[in-house]
């Protein structure tokens, strides 16, 4: 079975500020008969009730919690930690497992072993009490009873007792203060090797000379006449050439010491002729001066004597000093400005500088970028005609018969222009001209272009006015046919 969670809100009861009435005992016998209570209440009640039962089955003690007024002296509950403590002070809120809270809490029992341990230490103490086992100060005991140790008693009844010939039976010594056995003594009078005590035999010169005899003992005048002494200092070679060799020493091992530096003298032993040895060593002039004489690496230019001199020597200016916080990084792209709405008046911009690029019209993209065309139209005071194409709109404009010697174009306000050449071969100084445009003729205004043989006739005029067409002719009647051009606006009622 999982943990059983114990569920909030026990210390609620149940229509505490209700209308309570006592059914009886005999209500309580038989419980509910024609009452039915909302089944959600009762469920919920139940559920509460079986779940607090269910906790407290689990648990033993129900577990502490922050909202239960518990009594001192009288409460007990289960901490977080798992131990049992009882209430010593009336509390809500105060949880027993918090060490600041001993003021209201207390651990209830013991933990199970720990008064059976405490008793077998007394019982262990008296045991010791009553035959003085494992006291910790035996001296101090022995003075307290006015006695003496084992070893005090054999060694005062022993100078005691005087008669040479007594025989004392003594044990096999293990230390030096011990007494021995003569056959302990025996025992060790054998030949003394690496790991056995005994006696030895004494090494002759030879012997000793020869070294490979492991079995006899060398004496201090033996080893004198064949070994050389640490305060002879080597005083006892017999063949200091050889001796020399084989330490692989050479002859400036037996030279003068004046022919040599001293490192004690720090190079002294050129005083008068350190010249020759500043040119041997490649030295140059600048080692006669002293080290502040330099810049120093590690000072990186710290030592200047005059750092404005020295600015001023490698042609530095004033920013070569500043602080690099007055000036702007070139890699920042100006993001270092302290107030970009200042810089942006200094030069001279204005506030479209802060407003993003698709806020303007391109002017490549021909007003291609208008967001709304028809507005930006409307915003022009332009009309419908504006976006009409002026060829073979019908109702409109209509330039169809632009070129040629003779057409016509529509205008509007319901004027036509027309143009054209005349008379025919043979006719009379005038022509027939076809509306293009049906309708009555209020106003026709003509004009002559020119004519190809003798030039601007002495006047045109028109007359015949119908709702197809009208004639148009040229005041000069004299003389023999001549073409001429015309140019006429005719507006229609």
């Amino acid at each position: 079975m999982a943990n059983i969670t114990k569920p909030l809100g026990l210390s609620n009861v149940w229509a505490n500020g209700g209308t309570k009435i006592d059914p009886g005992a005999s209500k309580v016998n038989i419980g509910w008969v024609v009452q039915l209570p909302p089944y959600e209440y009762q469920n919920w009640v139940d559920n509460r009730q079986d779940q607090a039962i269910a906790h407290i089955s689990q648990h033993g003690i129900p577990e502490w919690d922050g909202q239960t007024e518990y009594q001192g002296l009288l409460s007990y509950t289960q901490g977080s930690n798992g131990i049992i403590y009882k209430c010593i002070a009336t509390n809500v809120n105060k949880d027993p497992s918090n060490a600041l809270n001993s003021a209201y809490w207390a651990v209830a029992f013991e933990v199970f072993g720990s008064v059976q341990t405490v008793s077998d230490a007394l019982a262990a103490h008296i045991s010791n009490y009553q035959t003085l086992s494992n006291i910790g100060n035996y001296p101090q005991a022995r003075s307290n009873l006015s006695v003496y140790s084992k070893s005090e008693s054999d060694t005062r009844f022993a100078g005691l007792n005087g008669s040479s010939a007594q025989v004392f039976s003594v044990a096999v010594a293990t230390q030096p203060q011990h007494a021995v056995r003569l056959g302990q003594v025996s025992s060790l009078l054998t030949q003394a090797t690496e790991s056995t005590l005994g006696v030895v035999r004494l090494a002759t010169t030879g012997v000793t000379e020869a070294g490979t005899d492991d079995l006899t003992a060398i004496t201090p005048l033996k080893a004198s006449n064949v070994y050389l002494k640490k305060s002879g200092n080597l005083a006892g070679l017999a063949n200091y050439s050889t001796a020399r060799a084989n330490l692989g020493l050479g002859t400036a091992a037996t030279a003068n010491v004046g022919q040599f530096l001293q490192v004690a003298n720090n190079l002294g032993e050129f005083y008068g002729n350190a010249a020759i040895a500043r040119a041997n060593l490649g030295l140059s002039d600048s080692a006669l001066y002293p080290s502040n004489t330099w810049l120093i690496r590690t000072s990186n230019l710290a030592d200047l004597t005059n750092p404005a001199q020295a600015r001023i020597n490698l042609g530095l200016t004033a920013v070569s000093y500043a602080d690099p916080n007055i000036f702007l990084y070139k890699g920042e792209n100006l993001f270092g400005l302290t107030d970009p709405a200042t810089a942006r008046a200094n030069l001279g911009l204005s506030d479209s500088g802060i407003y993003p690029s698709n806020t303007w019209l391109i002017r490549t993209a021909n007003l291609g970028d208008l967001t709304n065309v028809q507005t930006a139209r409307n915003n022009l005071g332009l009309g419908n005609l504006s976006t009409k194409n002026v060829y073979n709109v019908p109702g409109d404009l209509d330039f169809s018969n632009v070129n040629g010697a003779a057409g016509w174009q529509k205008l509007p306000g319901g004027m036509t222009m027309q143009w054209g050449q005349g008379p025919a071969l043979g006719d009379d100084m005038s022509a027939i001209v076809s509306l293009w445009i049906p309708g009555a003729i209020n106003t026709v205004q003509i004009t002559a272009i020119g004519s190809p043989t003798s030039g601007i006739g002495p006047g045109f005029m028109t007359d015949l006015w119908t709702t197809t067409s009208f004639r148009v002719g040229n005041n000069y009647n004299s003389g023999p046919w001549r073409p001429f051009t015309w140019f006429a606006i005719v507006y229609t009622g």
